[in-house]
């Protein structure tokens, strides 16, 4: 039974981890007003460690898989357990940047390893530009800790960090709506950063595709 979980999971490691990421930025904000939107991303953040260390392990990454991996995991829970606590919350969302940097860099070594525009290059994809939101709403958070006054709202520094998610999103898709806004030079230097990078992984994203599926029908 076992075996047979671990070969699903293994088969369908891509897809599960894209859904995982989009009920975390998609569905996690509607159970704010439930009071266990802390629980339910401590649970979804550790299916993420899951998903990364088959990352890795397939990969044959054995630092990734052995040593990172472990660390990330500790202060996952220590942030969770140890209520409050901001050195501790601060070296865990660094873990957790630097985790997303290394799955962001294992899918886009993916992504040119793949000789077919097949369905796994196209998850792929869209997981990386999800990974990039991700990032960039961790640096967003540390600019609001660094820089108290950065945008004008106030959040739950030791909350999870969904509106900076959201606001990262919008600004990388350009829609700006409007209701976080950066009003120091550091958060509007970094909302002018995300916005480019956004546009430009679009831009290259879709000529690889293209290039790649013009090569597959040749």
């Amino acid at each position: 039974m076992l075996n047979k979980i671990n070969r699903i999971f293994s088969k369908n490691l891509y897809l599960i981890y894209l859904f995982t990421l989009i009920f975390w930025i998609g569905f996690l904000p509607l159970f704010q007003v439930t009071g266990i939107v802390d629980l339910l991303e401590f649970i979804i953040s550790n299916l993420i460690i899951l998903c990364a260390f088959y990352f890795f392990y397939q990969s044959n990454k054995k630092f990734q898989s052995y040593i990172f991996i472990p660390i990330v995991t500790i202060f996952r829970y220590m942030d969770y357990f140890l209520v409050d606590n901001l050195i501790i919350n601060q070296l865990d969302r660094l873990a957790l940047f630097l985790l997303f940097f290394l799955i962001t860099v294992h899918l886009v070594g993916k992504l040119f390893k793949h000789k077919n525009v097949d369905r796994d290059v196209i998850i792929i994809s869209i997981t990386t530009y999800i990974m990039i939101a991700l990032m960039a709403s961790i640096l967003c958070w540390f600019t609001y800790i660094l820089y108290p006054g950065s945008y004008n709202t106030i959040i739950n520094e030791y909350g999870p960090i969904l509106d900076f998610t959201y606001y990262s999103i919008v600004t990388m898709s350009t829609l700006g709506y409007g209701d976080i806004l950066p009003l120091l030079p550091q958060s509007k230097s970094l909302a002018i950063v995300i916005t480019l990078v956004g546009q430009f992984y679009m831009a290259i994203l879709v000529a690889f595709l293209i290039g790649k599926f013009l090569n597959q029908k040749k």
